[in-house]
């Protein structure tokens, strides 16, 4: 087998990992609009297909995108969604930020778009290739990634400077200094100075994991998280070692994780679970949530609000 082949064939693996693979399981019965277990609630958007990435603005604001190119808005916690927009050509949203409750990004495999009215319309930023991911620090300074390389804008995504290879990483910022990225050698880097230098937290390991199993997410630069095959890696120096953290009921890839407190957080595992971590203990419950399909992102405002979306237009809500 050649290189080239070789290459295809991995590319070709990745993509299928996107938050449209499980698209072909099978609709769940029908179930009741609003459904309470404890405090959460799940919301069927049938029409919408599989969301990818979901962000709280504040208790009661939240965008979604999917994988039909459509943005999603919900002003009352997730009792009520709007279809706001369609990114045309339709191409599956892989990850959107929001800097305020009016101004945000999204990024699909061709292109970089921003709204400045709440989701209502989007105006196309750039021209890319197999994007990834992106975050925005303030409205000036920005990031994304694609399957090889990361890239930085200093005046609003108007122009882009290569940054660092990576494959397919997966980028948080805590604030305008202190970022992370993760990628699909399952490796961690952070940098204090805004990408200008990167240290390596976490070195390569092998197998056949991809960054679309690994959630990535950090308290302050002490308390950092990321996903990996059977839980989460964990440190509270900001450095390592890393403490491993293992659903032992619910084993499989994290693929989101979001911190509540320094010590405290969520994380979704297998795309089906939802657990919650408390460190420094290792035990972790976890819990099937309404016959959810696969799930793909977290989003919390704090201990007592957050949403997770998922396949087959699911959204649930913990209010």
């Amino acid at each position: 087998m050649t290189i080239k082949t070789a290459s295809l064939i991995l590319v070709s693996f990745l993509l299928t990992l996107s938050c449209s693979k499980n698209s072909s399981e099978p609709v769940l019965p029908n179930i009741p609009q609003q459904v309470l277990v404890s405090k959460w609630y799940r919301t069927d958007l049938s029409t919408a297909g599989n969301f990818c990435d979901i962000q709280m603005i504040n208790k009661v604001l939240a965008y979604a995108g999917n994988q039909n190119g459509q943005i999603w808005r919900t002003t009352d916690s997730g009792k009520n969604w709007i279809k706001t927009f369609t990114i045309n050509p339709i191409e599956t949203i892989n990850s959107i930020h929001f800097i305020s409750a009016s101004k945000g990004y999204a990024i699909t495999s061709n292109f970089i778009y921003k709204t400045t009215d709440s989701g209502n319309s989007f105006q196309q930023l750039k021209i890319i290739s197999n994007g990834y991911d992106i975050f925005y620090t303030d409205e000036l300074n920005g990031y994304y990634s694609s399957s090889t390389s990361i890239f930085k804008t200093v005046n609003g995504g108007i122009n882009w400077s290569f940054l660092k290879t990576a494959d397919y990483a997966r980028l948080f910022f805590k604030n305008g200094n202190d970022g992370w990225y993760n990628d699909a050698k399952a490796r961690l880097f952070y940098t204090a100075n805004a990408g200008v230098i990167w240290t390596q937290l976490i070195a390569s390991t092998t197998g056949t994991s991809s960054p679309f199993y690994y959630g990535l997410h950090a308290w302050d630069a002490q308390h950092v998280a990321t996903g990996k095959v059977n839980g989460l890696k964990i440190t509270q120096t900001g450095a390592a070692p890393f403490s491993n953290i293992t659903d032992t009921a619910f084993t499989g890839a994290a693929t989101a994780v979001q911190f509540v407190a320094p010590n405290k957080g969520f994380m979704i595992t297998n795309k089906t679970f939802v657990s919650r971590f408390s460190l420094p203990d290792t035990l972790v419950s976890g819990a099937i949530l309404l016959g959810a399909p696969g799930l793909n992102e977290m989003s919390f405002i704090d201990s007592t609000v957050g949403m997770i979306c998922g396949n087959n237009g699911v959204i649930l809500s913990y209010r």
